[in-house]
């Protein structure tokens, strides 16, 4: 970056040596001052611009914006607002809403984006100057993870063990064939990927990231798509992966992080609102749960600020799960919350808040 801002002066510097060399007239010198006045003043202007955008400014700097930051988004979206957090090992899910900002963290650990502001840390050490070799440290798996389907899983795998400098054959065919039984696809190394099902896919991909034996690795909405029984396998699967590595990944699905994680973050319009044991979170709900049964038909009357946490049939008719501060109901039952209780109670206040 700081080499685009300098290249217009070395280019100036040089024009102005060479007229000073051939004694030009006081016409050019008056000439290149008004450049590198006119430089001065578009750089500056171009730094304003970037260093203001997405705030409510003033007159000036709407200026800079408006004239040298024509090619810059006209309204920002604020992902992440001060999340802060250490993570140092296990399982650790991050629930959030649609939009929530989950998708953005991730990829801003994995060093696929790079935050406007704040400071990451890998190992104590600042992710930009690891970034050049932050895959021999992270492994990351987005939601989107094209497959070759004409390939084989042995192929496949054996392909990107090359790409990754894995070069000595036995070494290769060792480290393919150990995760290969690792994600549980020994019955099926030798088949093309477009035979698979999502879930089998999805393992091929987190074998592909394992290959370097990342101490970290990051995954995005891993279970999404997947019929129930491949979605407790892959989590069962990022369970046993996280033995002695740390393992973070994203959902909206409560039950994933219910079963599988010892720390559960909750993001909610890109805050972090929540971060502890799941246990803890389902305490967030504690006193604010209610059940009241009516009739299967009838409709249910509360006043505002009350959340209906889901409806089950129940003998003679419907019982109806509430979230409120109150007691939202006179035939309202407290009753123990559950982790999506918490879940739904952190996010439903979050909007209101906004």
């Amino acid at each position: 970056r700081a080499s685009r801002w300098l290249l217009p002066w070395f280019a100036l510097a040089a024009v102005l040596a060479r007229a000073l060399a051939s004694e030009r007239g006081t016409g050019t010198f008056v000439l290149l001052g008004i450049v590198a006045a006119a430089l001065a003043v578009a750089q500056s202007g171009r730094a304003l611009a970037l260093a203001t955008r997405g705030r409510r400014t003033g007159r000036l700097a709407r200026g800079a914006r408006r004239i040298f930051g024509l090619d810059l988004p006209g309204e920002e979206v604020l992902a992440l607002d001060r999340v802060d957090l250490t993570i140092r090992g296990g399982m650790v899910g991050i629930l959030g809403p649609n939009g929530a900002g989950k998708t953005t963290l991730l990829r801003c650990l994995a060093g696929v984006l790079e935050p406007s502001r704040g400071a990451l840390r890998i190992g104590g050490v600042p992710l930009a100057r690891v970034r050049g070799v932050l895959g021999r440290y992270v492994g990351y798996l987005p939601q989107e993870f094209g497959l070759p389907g004409g390939m084989t899983v042995r192929d496949y795998l054996d392909y990107w063990a090359l790409l990754y400098e894995i070069e000595e054959p036995a070494a290769r065919r060792e480290r393919v064939g150990s995760l290969i039984r690792e994600v549980g696809l020994e019955e099926r190394a030798g088949a093309r990927i477009a035979e698979l099902s999502g879930g089998m896919r999805q393992r091929v991909a987190v074998a592909r990231t394992l290959l370097r034996l990342p101490p970290v690795i990051i995954v995005d909405e891993p279970t999404v798509g997947l019929d129930p029984r491949e979605r407790v396998r892959f989590r069962n699967l990022l369970a046993r992966l996280a033995r002695g590595r740390l393992v973070l990944f994203s959902t909206h699905v409560v039950e994933d992080v219910a079963v599988a994680c010892e720390r559960v973050l909750v993001l909610a319009r890109g805050r972090l609102v929540f971060d502890g044991p799941p246990a803890e979170l389902a305490g967030v709900a504690r006193g604010r749960t209610f059940a009241v049964r009516i009739a299967e038909g009838e409709r249910l009357a509360t006043g505002s600020g009350v959340l209906e946490a889901g409806r089950r049939l129940v003998e003679g008719g419907v019982e109806v799960r509430l979230l409120a501060g109150g007691i939202p109901h006179p035939l309202a039952e407290p009753v123990e919350p559950t982790l999506e209780d918490g879940y739904l109670w952190l996010t439903a206040r979050e909007r209101g808040a906004r």
